[in-house]
């Protein structure tokens, strides 16, 4: 392996990503972002039942927000586990649209999430990657809706 192979000195999986697809072209895309360990940051099961801790509930809210910041982006599906968060995000750019489209439009969102105690930054660590996955036509689409759905009964 090539020392741009390498990070920190150990061997790492290389990228899951599809080669030569343009991320930020139009569709949808099943998106699982972890904590670093599988903390339970987010939330406690409580008589099997998923409770949020605050910062869970910032990260349920400033997912909601995510088409604040970029107006091409729709959500569908989307949980907040324990120690992960599911979720469908849709890119809908105009016809022409470009990927500056996809910038933050810098609006003012202060307040949005008014109703949640804010929390230190280092109240969370995140895994160093993520998974995503292109979601390719109608079947896939309704089975990963499903799965997150599904999930904290799981």
């Amino acid at each position: 392996m090539s020392e741009m192979e390498r990070y920190k000195n150990k061997y790492r999986v290389g990228t899951i990503r599809l080669k030569d697809w343009d991320y930020s072209s139009n569709g949808c895309y099943f998106v699982t972002i972890c904590t670093k360990n599988q903390e339970p940051f987010f939330g406690d099961w409580v008589d099997g039942r998923l409770v949020l801790k605050d910062v869970g509930k910032i990260a349920e809210c400033y997912w909601r927000e995510i088409p604040v910041h970029f107006p091409c982006v729709k959500l569908d599906a989307f949980v907040v586990m324990p120690n992960h968060v599911h979720g469908i995000i849709n890119i809908e750019k105009p016809v022409g649209g470009n990927v500056e489209t996809l910038h933050c439009v810098g609006r003012d969102v202060a307040g949005h999430c008014r109703d949640v105690a804010i929390v230190n930054r280092r109240d969370v660590a995140w895994q160093s990657r993520f998974y995503e996955k292109i979601i390719r036509g109608e079947r896939d689409f309704h089975h990963i809706r499903q799965y997150i759905m599904n999930n904290p009964g799981n």
